[in-house]
């Protein structure tokens, strides 16, 4: 699931990009990936994927390695990528404005498939008990 959602974000990441280097200001000559504020608020989105992405990969590694520490890095990383592929797709569709929100957009399967994400079990809030009590020294599983 880690890896779906995350492909999910990065297809919606780059179709704000595509959008933004082909939308262009009649008024102006100037294409919307020309403005400061959307290169920043691109460049924050990226930034917010990759830290995610570079957390599933490496709790993945520490799994396949058998690191003894690899569970809580293994049952964040779901968690993580269900908040970040959410935020992604919101703020992309941001980006990309009203055409966003067309029937038959990318956009929008994106964002009915990442709001799955939180409540696809294990859900967030479960993983997230799960990697306190795995922290604590408590039961995974409760007592």
């Amino acid at each position: 699931m880690t890896g779906t959602y995350l492909g999910v974000a990065d297809a919606a990441l780059n179709a704000a990009i595509t959008h933004l280097r082909q939308r262009s200001y009649t008024h102006s000559g100037r294409t919307a990936a020309q403005e400061s504020v959307l290169q920043h608020r691109v460049g924050a989105l990226w930034e917010t994927l990759e830290r995610t992405r570079q957390l599933a990969y490496a709790a993945g590694r520490a799994g396949d390695a058998g690191d003894s520490s690899a569970l809580p890095a293994l049952l964040s990383s779901k968690s993580a990528v269900a908040d970040t592929a959410v935020q992604v797709v919101n703020d992309a569709m941001g980006l990309m404005g009203g055409i966003s929100y067309r029937d038959g957009n990318d956009m929008e399967r994106h964002l009915r498939d990442v709001r799955a994400a939180p409540v696809m079990s294990p859900t967030t809030d479960l993983l997230r008990i799960w990697t306190g009590r795995v922290l604590l020294g408590q039961p995974l599983l409760g007592e």
